[in-house]
């Protein structure tokens, strides 16, 4: 099965509003279409199923928190948040479906939501609404019970325009999550920053707050007569606000708890952008994102209504602000590179380094960055600049064409290499991801399966899914068409003054009961597709089941052989059990019997005792015999070691010695033959003189 395939993907109606996430490195899937939650984990060939209640009619955008457990869906004017019950059966969804937030008509419109990366538990979104102002909200409690909400940008009556930050179209959270950035079109495009923003239940580590009061620490001490009286205030509570979150976390606090006095900060901002190109003077941004480039460093990419992705860092370190309006101290950008395209919705995929993608209709763009931003990256972390000079700040841009328009992609873990899976209203279509692409240091922390083997129906389609989608459609069935034509004019022919109207009204009604037969005919897809899989299912278990009777019978035939073996066993143990028996009385009897404690040992006793004395004493001879042989073999070994190692590093002048010895020596024999034959020559002549 491949991943377009599964299950998991297969809508009952054609609609919109589809949305694909996985978490802990891709190994698990959670999908939201046809107002229901589905999940499973990403090895499993089926999923799991939550239909909302009530349900929601509409969604504008959907996020997964970090640790995959909870779901956020809104639009403008509705936020739900959903809890994914991983590792339960068969629970009462509606303990699940957690908070629930309905803005009045009055009320200002729900522009974006986030989840507050340092809160408790992931406790704590934020919500954004078209008036510009920023709310922290703790999802353990309804609206008109929010313990400790406090809102961010809000109209205080004072005057002049240093007091609000106007027309927010989009906000993100750094790296470190303390600072959330805002993006501000009523110029074009501003960014400004929330600094700190925390919710009321913090959870941060001591290396993280450690960072934090060194920072806090160095700006203190760099103040001078020069700097103005607002930066001394804001860095004098910053270390006092930093100080005081050691020392809790020092009394063993795990959740750190932020007063009411230190939750509201003051915007700060705007941002200089340095260099700040002409063409963006008459563009105007859309949206923010933060791409991070490695555990400590981060770029804030900015899209703007043409499809430009402006790449930014932040060379300046901030200073938080609580009590003063229209604050700038270190509000710095650089512009690193300026990115042309056709599109222009960022996603950033969680748990990457340096990558990010551009989303749009029909087309997604890959944008690599890593080409620079590593050594960028590690150029920060060592503060070594001599590699920046001969860097090249162009990022790897790739296309790929994807039919309809693209609201998701993620990372499903397959079996055997990671896939970018991108999830649009018309298709669902996976692309091969390099290795790379993962942060190897986030750990995956998939929850062990279970080796013992489950029966599983191989069905792909839950029967809890088709029960409320039948409760749908019966639901839609009794109400009635919203629109009614009156008496008068329902009593006309169609040919007079009132036939548009009653053909205006005859088409609402015609789509409402078009959209009823629809939602009827996927109903009766889905009971087509169930009744085929359960023909599958039965003949499956029939085959099983007749496989089974079959072998009953050999199963009958073994179990009456070993169990007559059982019986022959059973009955030679019981001797063998009496035996023992007799054998323990007898040893007892002889025991207690005065007879033989008194009785003197005889000489085969004694012999038997003393070759048994001998054969132990033989049996130690024989191993001290062995070490001292193992000792003498080490030596050995040790002494043919060195002198290897010694004929190894000695010099070559014993075989240029040994040459010259051979040539002497056959110089020598050359001599001596040559000494022989003269030798039988003067011995023949002898000879013939004295014979003569």
């Amino acid at each position: 099965m491949t991943i377009e395939s599964h299950p998991i993907f297969r809508r009952s109606v054609k609609s919109p509003e589809r949305f694909f996430f996985t978490s802990r490195n891709g190994s698990r899937v959670v999908t939201y279409q046809d107002s229901a939650v589905r999940w499973c984990y990403a090895s499993d060939p089926s999923y799991n199923f939550m239909p909302l209640e009530p349900p929601l009619l509409h969604v504008d955008n959907a996020k997964l928190s970090d640790t995959g457990n909870l779901l956020l869906l809104y639009n403008t004017s509705e936020i739900r948040v959903i809890e994914i019950p991983w590792g339960y059966h068969s629970i009462p969804h509606q303990s699940f479906q957690k908070f629930s937030l309905t803005a009045a008509e009055q009320d200002p419109r729900i522009k974006q939501v986030i989840f507050h990366p340092l809160a408790d538990q992931e406790h704590s979104i934020v919500v954004l609404r078209s008036d510009s102002t920023i709310a922290l909200l703790n999802i353990n409690y309804p609206e008109t019970m929010q313990p400790h909400e406090h809102i961010l940008n809000k109209y205080n009556g004072a005057l002049g325009v240093d007091s609000l930050i106007c027309d927010i179209e989009s906000i993100t959270f750094s790296l470190d999550g303390l600072i959330l950035y805002a993006l501000s079109v009523s110029e074009g495009g501003d960014i400004y920053a929330f600094y700190p923003c925390v919710p009321h239940l913090v959870s941060l580590q001591a290396d993280e707050l450690d960072l934090l009061l060194s920072k806090s620490l160095l700006q203190y001490d760099s103040l001078d007569v020069q700097t103005p009286s607002a930066t001394k205030r804001n860095t004098v509570k910053q270390f006092k606000f930093v100080t005081q979150l050691r020392k809790k976390l020092e009394e063993q606090e795990t959740t750190l708890t932020i007063t009411p006095e230190w939750l509201r900060v003051k915007g700060q901002g705007p941002f200089t952008i340095a260099p700040f190109p002409d063409r963006y003077y008459n563009r105007t941004s859309k949206q923010i994102a933060l791409l991070p480039i490695g555990p400590y460093n981060e770029l804030l990419l900015m899209s703007l209504d043409d499809g430009t992705i402006a790449v930014l860092y932040r060379d300046l370190e901030l200073i938080m602000c609580w009590d003063t309006n229209g604050y700038t101290y270190n509000n710095s950008f650089v512009l690193v590179e300026s990115i042309k395209l056709d599109t222009r919705n960022i996603l950033v995929l969680p748990h990457t380094h340096g990558q990010f993608y551009v989303l749009g209709e029909g087309k997604a763009y890959f944008i690599d960055t890593t080409c620079w931003s590593q050594t960028f990256s590690s150029c920060i972390d060592n503060s070594d600049l001599q590699p920046i000079a001969d860097l090249t700040f162009k990022s790897k841009v790739d296309k790929i064409d994807i039919p309809g328009d693209i609201k998701s992609c993620a990372i499903w873990d397959a079996a055997d290499q990671p896939l970018h899976v991108f999830v649009s209203d018309k298709t669902v279509y996976a692309k091969t991801m390099t290795q790379d692409t993962f942060d190897e240091s986030k750990q995956k922390e998939d929850l062990q399966k279970p080796e013992r083997a489950v029966y599983k129906p191989l069905f792909s389609q839950p029967l809890a899914e088709i029960m409320a989608y039948n409760t749908t459609l019966q639901a839609e069935a009794r109400h009635p068409v919203a629109k009614l034509i009156e008496p008068p004019k329902r009593q006309k022919p169609f040919l007079n003054d009132s036939n548009e109207e009653q053909l205006d009204i005859l088409t609402d009604v015609s789509k409402e009961f078009s959209q009823k037969v629809s939602i009827a005919q996927s109903l009766g897809i889905m009971l087509h597709g169930r009744f085929i899989e359960q023909q599958t299912e039965l003949t499956r278990q029939l085959r099983f089941s007749n496989s089974l009777l079959e072998r009953q019978e050999n199963l009958k035939k073994k179990s009456e052989m070993q169990s007559s073996e059982c019986d022959a066993k059973s009955a030679k143990q019981a001797k063998l059990l009496a035996r023992f028996a007799k054998l323990k009385e007898n040893l007892i009897r002889i025991g207690e019997s005065p007879k033989f404690k008194d009785m003197t040992i005889n000489n085969k006793e004694m012999a038997w005792f003393r070759e048994i004395r001998n054969q132990v004493l033989t049996f130690n001879q024989y191993v001290h015999q062995q070490k001292n042989i193992q000792d003498q073999l080490r030596y050995i070994k040790q002494e043919l070691d060195h002198i290897s190692e010694e004929s190894d590093r000695g010099p070559k002048e014993p075989s240029d010695e040994w040459k010259e010895l051979l040539t002497i020596l056959e110089n020598d024999t050359k001599i001596i033959k040559e000494c022989n034959s003269e030798l039988a020559q003067t011995f023949s002549e002898i000879g013939t003189e004295v014979s003569v």
